[in-house]
């Protein structure tokens, strides 16, 4: 599809877009990319070195996985980023703390449905991960408008 849209755009063969973007992934040219795009979201150095040596990340904790259910059917019509932020930040404690010097790089929250998505209620849209123990009955409501 997005060679289609590329090709459309720009007035370039479709199968020569392909070409172009399989040689991008072959020179390395997207994983340099993708590494820029970590180290400007803060993301570790010594982290960014485990993932280009495809060293195995360890985790010490068991990590709970918490559905989270559309509180009613209708249509995602947005996707709340700033509660689901704060959310993971806040209450699932995720990340890198540099004041506490604690990691917690495993929890977190994956968005199973995107916007436009129509759902049914009680279906699942999302899961939390978490060694903590989690509530997820008003997150639905916090992080989805579904109408």
């Amino acid at each position: 599809m997005t060679s289609k849209v590329i090709s459309e755009q720009f007035n370039i063969n479709p199968n020569e877009v392909k070409k172009l973007c399989f040689e991008s992934f072959l020179n390395l040219e997207v994983f340099d990319s993708f590494k820029k795009i970590l180290s400007s979201h803060g993301v570790l150095q010594e982290t960014i070195n485990k993932i280009e040596n495809n060293q195995a990340f360890g985790n010490s904790e068991q990590l709970n996985e918490f559905p989270i259910y559309a509180h009613k059917t209708g249509v995602i019509k947005s996707i709340n980023q700033k509660n689901i932020g704060n959310f993971v930040n806040m209450e699932l404690e995720a990340g890198i703390n540099l004041f506490y010097k604690e990691n917690r790089l495993y929890d977190g929250v994956l968005i199973k449905k995107n916007v436009l998505s129509r759902v049914n209620k009680n279906e699942v849209i999302a899961f939390v991960y978490s060694s903590k123990d989690i509530d997820t009955k008003t997150l639905s409501n916090n992080f989805f408008n579904i109408n």
